[in-house]
């Protein structure tokens, strides 16, 4: 596995953003992403999962435990290489499932995960509060502005392309890069 790092041309960056593509893709689909992410200020390191991209291994086989074993080393060599102690993770797909692990997993020295439609499913022993009436959907929550976070609470049943996260900073890199 080989870490690659952008950076953006401020002295200081906000933070750095380690990237996780999904299945069947590769880090170079997220040029655009990283692209905004270094023009808003942050730094960005990524690399293909193995069996993907230019990564070795069987293609597109996953190993779900590897992959995560693999995602600890690249947060390591990020955070080795890093110009700030700012770490935010990026997931989409099956590198959302890998970056939600590896936040489970290890939560220090992380300041956000940000998951883009995280390949997790719902426990099949808990019915989803999914609401059936314009009256349910009326009272299911809404954002709530705290001291300088923006925290959303996340429908299930409300799933979209964009991406979500259980807590948003003010200056987030996802806020950055869409203002971009």
């Amino acid at each position: 596995m080989h870490v690659t790092f952008e950076r953006t041309g401020e002295e200081t960056p906000f933070g750095t953003v380690l990237l996780s593509h999904g299945y069947a893709e590769h880090s170079g689909r997220y040029a655009h992403l990283r692209s905004a992410l270094t023009r808003a200020g942050y730094d960005v390191a990524f690399y293909d999962h193995a069996g993907h991209g230019t990564s070795e291994g069987p293609r597109a086989r996953v190993d779900v435990g590897t992959l995560i074993r693999d995602f600890g080393d690249a947060r390591r060599a990020t955070l080795a290489h890093a110009r700030t102690p700012d770490l935010f993770l990026f997931g989409h797909s099956m590198g959302g499932l890998i970056a939600a692990a590896s936040t489970i997993l290890d939560p220090t020295r992380l300041r956000g995960t940000i998951l883009s439609a995280p390949a997790l499913r719902p426990s099949p022993r808990r019915p989803l509060p999914c609401p059936r009436t314009p009256a349910d959907r009326a009272n299911q929550p809404r954002p709530r502005r705290g001291e300088g976070s923006l925290e959303m609470e996340v429908s299930p049943c409300r799933a979209t392309r964009r991406s979500s996260a259980t807590s948003m900073r003010t200056r987030s890199p996802t806020r950055a890069a869409c203002r971009s």
